[in-house]
């Protein structure tokens, strides 16, 4: 009977231990096994957060989370991709502190993929940190970051990151205790959904706003039409017009398939350049509008500098070009070229800006202001955090040194894609600032005559030409420069133009090769 006895208290114990082991599978202990669907699973998800899939990389790393639900590694996983793909800050922080309580001692090396491992690396620190930031809890932010340092191995390669969280609370912390006064408004539910809406382009009288959304459609024609890597609609262009304020959003149809960005509009919305994008190369198109619709978009290849590299923008009477390009070998990102139009028409070879405009990062979204201003979005100049909006000017045959536009054009998250009015007044924006949804909204910047960032010193010209003629041109009486503004419109011809102050202008009518009126 003793014996028996001592057999039972064996098999209890046993029994104990065995469950304190299987607890501990996903909570104190190490490292776990995992069966092969698992370990496959794992290794799709890393391999498409390496190549920044997040969308889909997050939808596995999630399924890890689910059959883990307290495995630290794959919460950390998971919270990273859902951060790089979009979503609201309180979700991440959510699942990024979470995953800090569930590991108890982090792991000090790197935190590259490792399937065994149950507690978080260190680098969940770095990632908690950034949502900090992201939501102006820069203190909290920064006792993380010195929390990383005092427990992380010297070689880990994210020291860099957490370097550069601290620059850029220090850099956000600078700007935002002397804001530029300046209005920041959401355009609201006319223009902007729970999609994302980038790259504005306004109209020179600022009565129409185009932008790109990759929002379902109203009439349902891209239902299940998804970018594979996105798993979003293929971003598409969109027209608000303005009467006392924006209106209702509508779809503007052009026959293109997969991604279509507005670049530029002519500055009174007769023709819009596209960026047509399928994820792997770019093309360059053009629409117009006739009769109050617009025709199908035809490709413009060779008329201009577009390699599949990057996008192009123009200056306003198209005498350079500047385009963000990637550097293919990786090193550098997306910088921005420079290219100037040549005597016979056509372009010279691509030039990397010299100076100090491109960084060791990305520069992208250019764009010229009506007075030759370039503007661009770039993460690797000193900034708020995540992309910011600078400026530069050509002076003495040089792009000056780009300047942050301060805050709050800029805010600690995303800020992209901006668009200067033709007068100065106001600028249109895309930006992440106080996302609920996670996504691009486009923001109205309304300036003072102190805070403008561009000379306003313009005339808008939109004449109705109702002379019998066959040709018309403008003339820079000081520059000697000649231009044809002549516009057709439903069948009309109108003379328009953007005319700089300081500068006189002849507006000739040609009759049979014969000037018969000048303005």
């Amino acid at each position: 009977m003793k014996k028996r006895s001592s057999i039972y208290l064996f098999v209890v114990v046993l029994m104990l231990f065995s469950y304190n082991e299987n607890s501990a599978q996903t909570s104190s202990k190490k490292r776990h096994s995992l069966s092969q669907t698992e370990r496959s699973l794992f290794d799709q998800a890393s391999m498409l957060s390496e190549e920044g899939v997040y969308s889909e990389s997050s939808r596995l790393w999630k399924q890890l989370v689910d059959i883990y639900p307290v495995c630290g590694n794959y919460r950390y996983h998971y919270a990273v991709a859902i951060l790089n793909a979009g979503e609201p800050h309180t979700i991440v922080d959510a699942y990024l502190s979470q995953a800090i309580s569930d590991s108890g001692t982090l792991i000090r090396g790197s935190g590259k993929y490792n399937e065994d491992l149950c507690p978080a690396p260190i680098d969940v620190l770095v990632y908690a940190a950034e949502i900090k930031r992201l939501q102006n809890k820069f203190d909290a932010a920064q006792d993380l970051i010195i929390q990383f340092k005092s427990e992380a191995k010297n070689n880990n390669p994210i020291h860099l990151k957490a370097d550069k969280i601290l620059r850029d609370i220090s850099f956000a912390q600078s700007l935002m205790s002397n804001p530029i006064d300046v209005t920041v408004n959401n355009l609201g539910d006319a223009v902007n959904s729970e999609y994302d809406e980038t790259h504005p382009c306004v109209r020179a009288d600022e009565l129409q706003l185009f932008f790109t959304s990759n929002r379902g459609r109203s009439n349902g024609s891209n239902h299940g039409k998804f970018d594979p890597n996105s798993l979003k609609h293929y971003g598409d262009i969109y027209v608000s017009e303005r009467d006392s304020s924006w209106g209702e959003a509508e779809w503007v149809n052009i026959g293109l398939t997969k991604h279509k960005y507005a670049i530029a509009i002519s500055p009174f919305g007769a023709d819009i350049s596209i960026a047509h994008v399928d994820g792997w190369s770019t093309e360059s198109y053009t629409a117009n509008k006739r009769k109050g619709e617009w025709l199908m978009a035809v490709n413009i290849e060779g008329a201009s500098p577009m390699p599949s590299e990057g996008v192009t923008v123009f200056s306003p009477n198209r005498d350079f070009a500047v385009m963000s390009i990637v550097d293919v070998r990786g090193k550098t990102g997306s910088d921005l070229y420079y290219y100037n139009k040549l005597a016979d028409g056509s372009w010279s070879n691509p030039e990397k800006i010299k100076g100090g405009i491109n960084s060791n990062k990305d520069e992208i979204t250019p764009f010229i202001s009506a007075d030759g201003s370039l503007f661009f979005a770039s993460n690797g100049h000193d900034g708020l955090g995540g992309f910011d909006c600078y400026k530069s000017n050509f002076i003495d045959g040089y792009w000056s040194v780009p300047k942050n536009l301060g805050y709050p054009i800029n805010t600690v998250d995303d800020d992209s894609h901006i668009a200067i009015s033709a007068d100065g007044t106001r600028a249109y924006i895309s930006s992440r600032r106080n996302r609920p949804l996670g996504d691009y909204d486009i923001f109205e910047i309304e300036f003072t005559d102190e805070s403008r960032l561009v000379n306003n010193n313009i005339l808008l010209l939109n004449s109705l030409v109702s002379e019998q003629i066959d040709a018309l041109d403008i003339k820079c009486m000081e520059t000697g420069e000649v231009y044809d503004p002549g516009t057709f419109e439903d069948g009309d011809l109108f003379a328009r133009s953007i005319l700089y102050g300081g500068y006189s202008y002849e507006l000739r009518y040609y009759l049979n090769g014969i000037v018969i009126k000048t303005d």
